[in-house]
């Protein structure tokens, strides 16, 4: 039988040791990618009516990534949305990819490449944050 020593998501900060939180980040990381049912989940297409309503409420010129039904994705600027499918600038300076909403599974939203810079700056502040705050009690406990 496991005493609370053993815990796999340690509750009791002042007991943590190094272990523990490596065995804490390693938890949370596989419920994560267990959760993630897109990569298990058999695609098909998707509602043309919502596709293109979600097209129009993103609005033309921000940048998107459709899946498709084979699983492959693209990733352009949104550059026009019609009744029968869809346009995506891939590169500057060549001819947009036409998309037929019969062939896209899903259209995200993507980030321009300042977010998403934002969002690995504050992940990495996170992180670091974490580490001083164990280096910290490993200190205090020492002294």
């Amino acid at each position: 039988m496991r005493t609370a020593n053993h815990r796999i998501l340690p509750l009791n900060f002042d007991s943590l040791r190094p272990l523990h939180a490596v065995r804490a980040i390693a938890s949370v990381l596989a419920l994560v990618l267990l959760g993630n049912s897109v990569a298990f989940a058999a695609l098909k297409a998707g509602d043309p009516v919502k596709l293109q309503q979600k097209l129009t409420t993103l609005g033309i010129g921000n940048k998107v990534r459709a899946t498709e039904v084979d699983g492959s994705s693209v990733t352009g600027k949104l550059a026009a949305v019609r009744d029968d499918g869809f346009d995506l600038t891939v590169k500057k300076g060549q001819p947009p990819l036409t998309l037929a909403y019969s062939q896209v599974a899903r259209v995200d939203h993507q980030l321009a490449t300042g977010a998403s810079i934002g969002v690995v700056v504050a992940c990495v502040v996170g992180v670091v944050a974490v580490i001083a705050v164990v280096v910290g009690i490993q200190m205090r406990k020492n002294l």
